[in-house]
């Protein structure tokens, strides 16, 4: 059985459960090449660093390479602040 969508009459309620979902927690990488050594690596679409593709978990380098490079504290905080400044005129 599915659940039932949670809804209030609270609008604020109702456009930050928007923007959460509307955030991405990062950007996954698309394009993918081949390095000088002859081995597929993504390219970070935020630096354009290569991040080496490994066997079933295609993403765990990249995930590192985020991690460790771009990611800084309340990232998330910060991108709802944002959002939500931008859809205040709404």
């Amino acid at each position: 059985m599915t659940k039932l969508a949670m809804t209030t009459t609270d609008p604020l309620i109702m456009k930050v459960r928007k923007v959460l979902r509307s955030i991405e927690p990062r950007p996954e990488p698309t394009e993918k090449v081949r390095n000088d050594y002859g081995f597929d690596c993504w390219v970070c679409p935020i630096c354009g660093a290569l991040c080496l593709i490994r066997g079933r978990a295609k993403f765990m380098n990249y995930n590192m390479h985020f991690a460790s490079m771009h990611k800084t504290p309340f990232w998330k905080e910060k991108q709802l602040i944002k959002l939500l400044a931008r859809h205040k005129g709404e």
